[in-house]
């Protein structure tokens, strides 16, 4: 009996110990590899399996952090990290996983063709959230907590326009002189078609899954300006963010590879990022590989620059923009023969070297992979590369179709049970097969940690 006493004595001695000297450094890594090692998929029967054996390590290491002593007082940068990045990772971590464990085990599981869901994807999932796992360990082992950035320094060649000419529809500025400032056009107030119509769904045969996403077609009304950047976010310009602010990335990024046999494919590669994406870049081609999270991070970034808001557009300013007043398949018409004026496309200048196995538009652009920005002629709102280039994030939560969709320009957020770590891209890309150019086309990505080689963003700025 004695003997029990003591060892209770100790144990709770120990956990004293524990509150009061907090989560340490070594115990966190071990906790952090302890996650990593339950992220390796196997097949689909043992999604269960697998999804709560990640959850469960997770929530265990959140616990801990939750008890952490300087939790809530930041007293160093450790600490920081803790609560505003891993904290923050694993809410979102656990939602993720959560919501697709539901899903992988439901009885309407949907494993087919387009899904969202499908295996693959689940297999992508654990692939990306693991390199951020990795990210953490080794932003603590190195000492090195580069998210954490602190003091910007405001732009020395600040530039922005008057407040009378910023009401007028189309006028063009730059808020700074530095090349990271991007050209801004005014759009002006409207209404337009949100979405999809029968006709374009059989007559580019759209799979039903796809269709269901685009409608129904209903009317927005644009009641107030805004201004979005003419041109996507060029490697360039998030090179400027990342020298300024030292901030990092998890490695990995998506790209295609073509086999024999099994046709183009998407492959998460681990070595690559948004330096090396698998091809040689200008710096003045759109940035790839980069998460919505990414792209939110820059966007703040350009705000401190120019005193300005600058934000990811919302799915309605998006489509609103790249329409430019038309109501067509594509933003010059109907006509996908016209494709290599307007967009870098899935061509035949692709076809010639890369050679993927899908669909494609018989013109050429010349440009195998991603082309210098505003290299092909803009929309009637002066927009550069809507659709083609580079996919573009918005900011919007993710909804399976339009039902109770905003008719105006604002964010649909958690309403209507929206999934908001799930990214939602717009836009075609330069490896893109002909549905997938048309501008109502949308879908999302069931990770907040994916990012791939054909996806990139564009900015809107409050005026």
């Amino acid at each position: 009996m004695k003997i029990l006493k003591i060892s209770l004595y100790l144990f709770l001695l120990l956990n004293l110990v524990s509150l009061i000297l907090g989560l340490d450094k070594t115990e966190a890594i071990g906790d952090l590899t302890a996650i990593k090692d339950t992220m390796k998929w196997t097949k689909l029967q043992d999604c269960r399996k697998t999804f709560s054996s990640t959850i469960d390590a997770v929530k265990k290491l959140d616990e801990k952090i939750k008890v952490h002593p300087d939790i809530f007082n930041g007293s160093n940068e450790y600490d920081r990290f803790l609560l505003e990045v891993m904290h923050i990772k694993f809410i979102w971590l656990l939602e993720e996983a959560s919501y697709l464990l539901s899903r992988c085990t439901a009885l309407d599981y949907d494993g087919y063709g387009f899904s969202l869901e499908r295996e693959f994807r689940l297999y992508f999932f654990f692939m990306e959230w693991e390199t951020t796992i990795e990210w953490m360990r080794d932003s603590i082992e190195s000492e090195n907590y580069a998210y954490l950035y602190k003091d910007i320094k405001v732009s020395n060649q600040l530039t922005p326009p008057s407040n009378k000419s910023i009401t007028k529809p189309l006028f063009q500025f730059r808020d700074c002189q530095q090349d990271y400032c991007p050209e801004m056009v005014v759009i002006p107030k409207g209404s337009f078609l949100m979405g999809g119509n029968e006709v374009e769904e059989q007559e580019y045969q759209i799979p039903y899954l796809q269709a269901t996403w685009e409608s129904p077609r209903h009317a927005v009304y644009m009641k107030k300006p805004f201004a979005m950047s003419s041109k996507e976010v060029t490697l360039s310009a998030y090179r400027e963010f990342v020298k300024e602010t030292n901030y990092s990335m998890p490695q990995g990024c998506t790209t295609l590879k073509t086999e024999p046999g099994h046709g183009t494919q998407q492959f998460f590669n681990r070595e690559k990022n948004f330096q090396n994406c698998d091809f040689i870049q200008d710096p003045q081609e759109p940035v790839l590989c980069v998460r919505t999270e990414d792209a939110r991070e820059y966007a703040k970034w350009l705000s401190k620059k120019t005193n300005q808001n600058y934000r990811l557009p919302s799915e309605t300013e998006w489509e609103y923009c790249a329409r430019a007043g038309t109501n067509t398949t594509f933003f010059w018409g109907n006509n996908r023969d016209e494709a290599c004026l307007y967009a870098n496309v899935n061509d035949l200048t692709t076809k010639s070297i890369a050679n993927y196995t899908f669909s494609y538009f018989n013109c050429s652009d010349k440009a195998v992979y991603t082309s210098k920005v505003g290299s092909y002629k803009p929309n009637a709102f002066k927009m550069y590369d809507m659709t083609g280039n580079a996919r573009e994030w918005v900011s919007d939560c993710w909804h399976p179709n339009y039902q109770g969709a905003p008719k105006n320009s604002s964010v649909w957020g958690r309403e209507n049970e929206g999934l908001c770590h799930f990214g939602i891209l717009r836009g075609g890309a330069w490896a893109y097969n002909i549905i997938h150019m048309r501008i109502s086309y949308r879908n999302a990505y069931l990770s907040s940690q994916t990012r791939c080689n054909m996806w990139g963003f564009r900015l809107v700025r409050e005026i």
